[in-house]
């Protein structure tokens, strides 16, 4: 029990950190596909928009374009993911 409560608390003292880096790594991800894209990597792209796809439309009328390429999520779903880590920075910095 002793372990289990040491690994809950190194846990609980990490949470923010991994939370953070999860956004951060979905927003560069964001900012990544278009430009393997346009680069001509468009093999390495796909997975990336796949993935988007499940939580986002990606209709190229609602995103934003970056090279001329559209990013993978919609302009709304990119600012949640930008505000969810901009919050959770704000938080870390004031916690």
């Amino acid at each position: 029990i002793i372990v289990a409560d040491r690994a809950i608390y190194r846990v609980a003292g990490r949470w923010l950190r991994f939370v953070n880096a999860v956004f951060f790594a979905q927003l560069a991800s964001l900012v990544l596909a278009p430009v393997l894209r346009a680069s001509g990597y468009d093999g390495a792209a796909r997975p990336i928009y796949a993935f988007n796809g499940f939580f986002c439309h990606q209709r190229a009328s609602h995103s934003l374009s970056l090279m001329g390429e559209s990013v993978p999520s919609g302009a709304r779903c990119t600012a949640v993911y930008a505000g969810l880590l901009l919050a959770g920075l704000a938080f870390a910095r004031l916690h």
